[in-house]
């Protein structure tokens, strides 16, 4: 696991305090170790809907929250604008 003082969590929208933070990343990391990738199953075991990992700043947030994320919608690849990666298109003059 990851120096404690780099990590941190939000439960429900509210941040825990660094041992409450400590304490439940030491469950979900347990939990990982036995479901790999199951980030809905342990928010599930810890009463909530919705658990995601973040980093900022090199502090490492575990979220729970009651409410699932959204899914992203799917890109087509198709994407004509330059600022996504995806082919520019160039006009054909009539």
């Amino acid at each position: 696991m990851t120096d404690s003082s780099r990590l941190a969590a939000v439960v429900g929208g509210k941040a825990l305090s660094k041992d409450e933070a400590r304490a439940l990343w030491q469950r979900f990391s347990e939990y990982m170790d036995a479901n790999r990738n199951d980030f809905d199953g342990f928010a599930k075991r810890e009463g909530f809907a919705h658990a995601s990992v973040a980093a900022n700043g090199g502090i490492a947030t575990l979220t729970l929250s009651s409410e699932p994320v959204a899914a992203m919608p799917r890109s087509s690849g198709r994407s004509g604008s330059p600022k996504s990666g995806g082919p520019s298109r160039k006009r054909r003059s009539s």
